[in-house]
């Protein structure tokens, strides 16, 4: 059995299922899903003072947009800090948005998009500093191997889990346990992506990157 639950880490997830002009026209608010995020993450102000971080994906971006951000904070009010500084150019969005004009909105607007992730932290072992607030991230050239992870957790074997990091040959950057939980997915997920380019070889040795990408 668990312990009881009391002042810890909260977190909030919110995956649009519609296209951003569906909100717009039903709701008349493209950023309806980042709002949404706010009021889930202000309803468990409680449980976590020490900071708060939020992590958007934006689906269906072209080569060369960014579609994974975050933004953190370990200041007094970090939510309102947070929500004040990126919603500013979502009051920009004067017109309706269509499917044709998503992608040049998201592109205006750094926190529009259609996957949220919010978070706010708890301090337990690790400091109280902005690197440890949530979401943390691994970001790559390779769309399918970018990852945003938080959570309320305290992982007893850590420093096991870095050091069989450190025997597959890896350098990790950190080693608190989110950290550690991070790099470890990504591990086996590079693996399982080199796999998958592999499997779906053309005859002539070319890879097909579609099919992983």
């Amino acid at each position: 059995m668990s312990d009881r639950l009391t002042h810890e880490c909260g977190l909030a997830f919110v995956r649009l299922r519609k296209p951003l002009h569906y909100y717009q026209e039903q709701y008349g608010d493209a950023a309806w899903g980042l709002r949404k995020t706010y009021l889930l993450m202000q309803k468990q102000y409680n449980r976590g003072q020490d900071g708060a971080g939020l992590g958007v994906v934006k689906f269906d971006m072209p080569a060369g947009d960014q579609f994974l951000l975050r933004v953190r904070s370990d200041k007094n009010n970090a939510i309102e800090r947070i929500f004040d500084a990126i919603t500013e150019d979502t009051e920009q969005l004067r017109d309706a948005i269509t499917p044709e004009t998503e992608i040049d909105a998201k592109r205006s607007c750094s926190f529009l998009g259609e996957a949220y992730l919010g978070h706010l932290r708890y301090g337990t072992h690790a400091g109280n500093s902005m690197a440890m607030c949530h979401p943390f991230m691994r970001k790559s050239n390779v769309a399918s191997r970018n990852i945003a992870l938080a959570g309320n957790f305290n992982m007893t074997n850590s420093s096991e889990l870095f050091k069989k990091l450190v025997e597959y040959g890896l350098d990790p950057a950190g080693d608190n346990d989110t950290q550690v939980i991070l790099e470890k997915i990504s591990y086996f997920l590079n693996d399982e992506h080199e796999r998958l380019i592999k499997e779906h070889k053309l005859i002539d040795g070319r890879e097909r990157a579609k099919t992983v990408s």
